[in-house]
C-alpha cells in the first residue's frame, strides 16, 4: 500500500511577499503624489501668470499713456521759456515726477512731500528756478486712503501705521485699484483669496497663487540691463562678476519718454575690472513679478549693505526735495552699487520668477 502523501495548503503571505507589495504600492503612491504636486504647481504657474499679465495690461495703459501727457510745468522764468533745451529738461523732470507720483513702488513716492505747500504741489528744482506741477488726482487719492488707516482720519499718523515690509505690492493694489471707468474697477478681476494684508498694516497687497505679494518696481533697469527678461547671460548662469552679464545697447532701445536724447549720460564703469558699464537712457517699463515656485524673489528692490551677512537693507529714497536731477530712473543705489532689479548672481532663486517682462513691446 502507498503512503497517503500530505498536502501543505497555505492560508496567507509570507513577510517577505507582503513588504514586496507594501513597497510597490508606496512606489505608486509616490508617483502619484509627484504628478498631483507637479500639477498643482503647474495650475499655481498658470495662474499667476493671467494675474501678472493682467496686471501687466492695465499698469502699461496708463505707462503709455506718458508718451503723449500733457504736462503743466509751473515755475520756469520768462528767459528759460525762451531755451527749448531748457523746456525740455525741465518737462522730462516733471514727467518723471508724475510717474513717481502716480505710480509709487514705495512708502516715500506716496508721502514726500508729506507736509504740501499751500498751493497743493510737489516742487522741482531746475537751476535756479522752482519747477513744479501740481499733485495729481490718483496720487491725492494715496494720500487718503494712508490718512484712512486710523480713525479720525488723519494723515501723519496713517503713514506711522503702515509699515515698509511689503510697500511695494501694497503700492500695486493702490495703482490698481485706482484705475477705473464704465465698465469697473481694475481690482475686478480678482478673485477672494487673491487680495490679503500679511503685515496687517491696513494696506492690501495683490497675492499670487502661493499666498505671497506680488512685487512691483516702477524703474527696474538691473533687470532689463543685467542679464535680460529671459533671465539669460552671454556665458554661464553662474558668473562671479558683473564683468560678463548681457548689456542692452541704448542706442538701439532709447527711452521714449525722452525722444531729444536730453539725458545723454555717459556709461559708468560697473566694478573694478573696468570690462562693464551702467548704460543710460534706454527703454523702460514696470516690473511685476511673483517669486514663483521657491517663493523667493531674490533680486535688488532696495539698497542694500552687502558687507554684513546676511545683508542689511540701508534707506534710500529716489526724490529729495532741493537735489536736483535726483529721481532718477537710471539710478544706481549708492551703499549697493547695485540698480534695482538686478538678479542676485549668487543665487538662483531668481531664476523661476514669473515676470511681465516678455509679455509686451518692452522685450
Amino acid at each position: 500500500m502507498n503512503p497517503r502523501r500530505s498536502v501543505t495548503i497555505r492560508s496567507g503571505f509570507t513577510l517577505m511577499e507582503l513588504l514586496v507589495v507594501i513597497m510597490v504600492i508606496g512606489i505608486l503612491a509616490s508617483s502619484l503624489l509627484f504628478a498631483m504636486y507637479n500639477a498643482v504647481q503647474q495650475a499655481k504657474e498658470a495662474r499667476t501668470k493671467a494675474q501678472i499679465a493682467k496686471l501687466h495690461e492695465l499698469l502699461m495703459t496708463r505707462w503709455d499713456s506718458y508718451r503723449t501727457r500733457a504736462i503743466r510745468v509751473q515755475g520756469l522764468q520768462s528767459a528759460a521759456r525762451r531755451n527749448a533745451r531748457t523746456v525740455a529738461t525741465a518737462r522730462l523732470l516733471a514727467l518723471r515726477e508724475l510717474m513717481r507720483l502716480e505710480l509709487p513702488d514705495r512708502k516715500e513716492d506716496v508721502l514726500d512731500p508729506i507736509a504740501e505747500p499751500a498751493r497743493g504741489v510737489t516742487f522741482l528744482v531746475y537751476g535756479g528756478d522752482d519747477v513744479y506741477i501740481p499733485r495729481p488726482a490718483c496720487n491725492r487719492e494715496y494720500l487718503r486712503r494712508v490718512a484712512n488707516l486710523v480713525q479720525p482720519a488723519n494723515l501723519t499718523a496713517g503713514a506711522a501705521k503702515w509699515t515698509e515690509v511689503y510697500q511695494d505690492a501694497e503700492c500695486l493694489y493702490m495703482i490698481i485699484a485706482s484705475m477705473q471707468d464704465i465698465a469697473g474697477n481694475g481690482l475686478d478681476f480678482l478673485h477672494e483669496g487673491e487680495v490679503g494684508d500679511l503685515d496687517e498694516d491696513g494696506m492690501p497687497e495683490i497675492l499670487d497663487s502661493w499666498g505671497k505679494p506680488i512685487a512691483f518696481i516702477r524703474w527696474a533697469p538691473g533687470f532689463v540691463e543685467h542679464p535680460g527678461p529671459d533671465f539669460t547671460f552671454q556665458t554661464a548662469d553662474d558668473i562671479p562678476s558683473y564683468s560678463n552679464l548681457q548689456i542692452v545697447d541704448p542706442e538701439g532701445s532709447p527711452d521714449p519718454f525722452d525722444p531729444l536724447r536730453i539725458d545723454k549720460r555717459a556709461p559708468v564703469t560697473m566694478d573694478s575690472s573696468g570690462t562693464a558699464e551702467y548704460q543710460f537712457n534706454f527703454a523702460l517699463y514696470p516690473l511685476v513679478f511673483s517669486g514663483g515656485p521657491d517663493e523667493l524673489l531674490d533680486i535688488v528692490r532696495f539698497d542694500y549693505d552687502d558687507t554684513t551677512d546676511p545683508p542689511t537693507q540701508v534707506a534710500f529714497n529716489f526724490f529729495r526735495s532741493g537735489g536736483g536731477v535726483v529721481n532718477d530712473p537710471y539710478a544706481i543705489l549708492p551703499t549697493s552699487g547695485r540698480r534695482l532689479g538686478m538678479p542676485f548672481l549668487n543665487s538662483d532663486g531668481y531664476k523661476d520668477n514669473i515676470t511681465n517682462h516678455g509679455l509686451g513691446e518692452g522685450e
